[in-house]
């Protein structure tokens, strides 16, 4: 599966309470487990968004952005 759609479903997983499987996917991106390309494309989609987002939602995108690199 495509890195970023399993981020996208991981994260909406995220927003309705169960954070831990995003958790476990930032750990595989820390491990090298993910490619830097792909990580480079979540990179993208995290930020193309971020000023539109509620701030609860920032910190969460953040908090991502952060573990991922």
């Amino acid at each position: 599966m495509n890195a970023l759609l399993r981020y996208q479903e991981l994260f909406a997983l995220a927003l309705e309470g169960d954070g831990l499987p995003l958790s476990e996917f930032i750990d595989k991106v820390r491990l090298g487990e993910v490619s830097l390309s792909e990580v480079d494309e979540i990179v993208e989609h995290i930020k193309q968004p971020y000023d539109g987002l509620p701030c609860s939602l920032r910190a969460i995108s953040l908090t991502c952005l952060f573990q991922m690199h």
